[in-house]
């Protein structure tokens, strides 16, 4: 109900920036079929790795969240309610932080890199592996918690720099370098 609530404040509040390009200057805007737009996006290498990775990093959540209560259950012989709150309550908990902390560090690391924005990603993968690996293997439930909390801080990293990696590429690919998604 809270993110409901507040998606109609964003809705109503947020606008897109107006912007001056030739489409405002000429009044009128290029129409571009759906299946053109298919092919121009498949026919990316970049758009392809992106959609891969996004797909594959979903599914091992889709799994995460679909499996652990049961792991978790059978492992350390908890209830099932017990053992559903601690496989997606810190772990979404540390979630939200990991958004916050990945989208500021994205933000300052592509100042001084044009790089820094993807990389945020890459380095939250290579930080999250190791916390389902320490989650699945430990015979302690206080580290296999730690495990999921180190995962879903990590694995936001990629959650808060989605868009703006899909912007930038396809800024890049059809706008002057100048223009922002």
């Amino acid at each position: 109900m809270i993110g409901l609530s507040y998606s109609l404040v964003l809705v109503s509040l947020l606008r897109d920036a107006p912007r001056e390009d030739e489409t405002r200057a000429t009044g009128s805007a290029q129409k571009v079929g759906f299946v053109d737009a298919l092919v121009s996006l498949f026919s990316r290498g970049s758009f392809i790795l992106v959609l891969t990775y996004w797909a594959l990093l979903g599914l091992v959540g889709w799994a995460l969240v679909g499996w652990m209560p049961t792991y978790l259950s059978e492992h350390f012989q908890l209830r099932q309610g017990v053992a559903g709150l601690s496989a997606t309550g810190y772990m979404q908990t540390a979630a939200i932080v990991g958004v916050l902390i990945g989208g500021a560090w994205a933000d300052r690391w592509s100042r001084t890199n044009e790089r820094g924005r993807v990389l945020v990603p890459v380095v939250g993968l290579c930080v999250a592996a190791p916390g389902i690996f320490i989650a699945a293997a430990t015979p302690l439930l206080p580290l296999a918690i730690m495990g999921l909390i180190l995962y879903g801080l990590a694995r936001a990293f990629a959650d808060s720099n989605m868009m703006p990696i899909l912007c930038l590429y396809q800024t890049r690919a059809t706008a002057p370098p100048a223009t922002a998604c």
